[in-house]
C-alpha cells in the first residue's frame, strides 16, 4: 500500500498537464511484480479527487490532499478540532438558550403588559359604572327630596288654613258661650227676696231646690271653669288631630 501512495504521488505529477487527468500505464502496488493499472484525477488546485483501480480508505484520500507536516500532527489537530467543534457548540447552544430566553422573557412581557392593560381597562369601566350609578341615586334622591320637600310644603298650607278654619271656629264658640252666660235683664232687680219667691214657685212643682243653693260668685267660678275645660277639650282634638296628620 506504501507503494501505491507513492505511485499516487507520482502520477499527482503528471496531472499538472491542462489536458485533464493523467494515467500512469505501469504503477507499482504493492510489490514488483504488480502491473495493475492506477489512474489520478486531480482538480484545477492539483488535489486529487478520484483514484481508479484501487480501493482506499477515505482517511487515506483525506491525507494524500493534506500537505506533508499536517499528517504528522494528525491526531493533536483531530484533538483540538473536536474540542473546538465541541466548544463552538456549546457557544452556539448557550447563544440560541439565549435568544429562546430572551424571546420568552419578551412574550412574558408582553403578557404582562396585556394583562395589567386589560384589568386597567376593567377597572376604568366599574369604576364608570359605580360613579354612575351613585349619580343616578343621588339625582333620585334629591329629586325624592324635593318632592318630599313640596309635598310637605303642600301639607304645611294645608295645615295653616285648617288651624286658622278652627281658630276662627274656636273663637266663634267661644263668643257664643260669653253671650250665654247669665246676666240679669234690663230693669229686673236681684235680690234675696226674688231668689226665695222663686225656689218657692219652683218648690211647690217639684222642682230641685239644690241648684238655687249655689250663689252668683259660685255660679261664675263654675261658668269660668266650664270655659277652661272647654277651651282644653279644643286643643286636645287640634292636638290629636296633627299627630294623626304626622302619623299619615
Amino acid at each position: 500500500m506504501g507503494s501505491g501512495v507513492a505511485a499516487g504521488r507520482a502520477g499527482s505529477a503528471l496531472a499538472e498537464s491542462p489536458w485533464g487527468p493523467s494515467v500512469c500505464p505501469r504503477a507499482e502496488m504493492g510489490g514488483g511484480s504488480s502491473t495493475r493499472r492506477v489512474t489520478f484525477e486531480a482538480d484545477e488546485n492539483e488535489n486529487i479527487t478520484v483514484v481508479k483501480g484501487v480501493r482506499l480508505s477515505d482517511s487515506v484520500i483525506d491525507r494524500m490532499k493534506e500537505p506533508s507536516g499536517r499528517q504528522h500532527r494528525g491526531s493533536v489537530n483531530d484533538e483540538d478540532l473536536k474540542k473546538r467543534i465541541a466548544e463552538e457548540l456549546a457557544l452556539e447552544r448557550a447563544r440560541r438558550d439565549s435568544e429562546a430566553q430572551k424571546r420568552r422573557l419578551k412574550q412574558e412581557q408582553m403578557y404582562v403588559r396585556d394583562e395589567f392593560g386589560k384589568l386597567l381597562e376593567r377597572e376604568r369601566i366599574s369604576s364608570n359604572e359605580h360613579l354612575t350609578r351613585a349619580m343616578l341615586r343621588e339625582r333620585a334622591a334629591s329629586e325624592e327630596e324635593r318632592q318630599k320637600a313640596q309635598r310637605f310644603a303642600r301639607q304645611l298650607e294645608e295645615k295653616e288654613r285648617e288651624l286658622k278654619k278652627h281658630d276662627a271656629f274656636y273663637k266663634e264658640q267661644l263668643a257664643r258661650l260669653e253671650e250665654r252666660e247669665v246676666k240679669p235683664c234690663p230693669g229686673a232687680v236681684v235680690s234675696s227676696d226674688n231668689i226665695l219667691k222663686t225656689r218657692e214657685s219652683l218648690a211647690t212643682v217639684g222642682a230641685e231646690p239644690e241648684f238655687w243653693d249655689v250663689t252668683p260668685v259660685q255660679r261664675g267660678e263654675l261658668h269660668q271653669h266650664f270655659l277652661t275645660l272647654f277651651v282644653a277639650q279644643i286643643q286636645a282634638l287640634a292636638r290629636l288631630g296633627h299627630r294623626n296628620d304626622k302619623f299619615e
